[in-house]
């Protein structure tokens, strides 16, 4: 990786861990600044648009991890409630780790009203996941409205739980919503 794409993902990942622990509207451009080590100027070279371009990366970023994880927990298990009990173990496991969760609802909440760019982008992370589910939904035989039905309820549950864990500070939430989850996939 070059200096520049060093400095660029310094900035990101800086961004990342800022957005999810004090908010959007908290974190100012020179915090991140600071916190990545990175001159005014290499900030603004790498994201001209300021702090609203640097969350739409940050946004990006999360869905890809996030979506990388959800295939990858999806396709570890042909039965659908193993592959949503796996994914929900890992999420729980690792939200409170270094590398975290970030929460792409908590961002698009804050932000939603004020850029439709970072509303847009999250409404599109959202919709990758749901689809996701959905697929593996269709594969373990629910038919077409179950599933979308089932995968948006899935998510929002998901979503729920990890926000009220990272609330609360506690993971117990996602064992909750792991049980619900089961439970919603034995509901005919």
């Amino acid at each position: 990786m070059s200096n520049g794409a060093d400095t660029k993902s310094r900035i990101i990942e800086t961004a990342f861990v800022l957005f999810q622990s004090y908010g959007y509207h908290a974190v100012g451009v020179n915090q991140i600044i600071e916190d990545s080590h990175t001159p005014k100027g290499s900030l603004y070279y790498h994201f001209p648009g300021g702090k609203e371009e640097i969350a739409l990366e940050v946004l990006q970023r999360a869905e890809r991890l996030v979506t990388e994880n959800i295939t990858i927990s999806m396709a570890q298990h042909k039965n659908a409630a193993d592959a949503f009990d796996n994914l929900l173990r890992k999420l729980k496991k690792n939200i409170f780790s270094e590398q975290g969760h970030f929460s792409v609802t908590l961002l698009a909440l804050e932000t939603a009203h004020v850029s439709e760019q970072l509303r847009q982008a999250s409404v599109q992370a959202l919709d990758a996941w749901i689809a996701l589910y959905e697929q593996k939904l269709l594969e373990a035989g629910y038919g077409q409205a179950r599933a979308r039905t089932l995968a948006i309820a899935i998510e929002t549950h998901i979503d729920g739980s990890i926000n009220m864990a990272i609330i609360f500070e506690d993971p117990k939430y996602l064992d909750r919503a792991r049980t619900v989850v089961a439970e919603m996939l034995t509901t005919t």
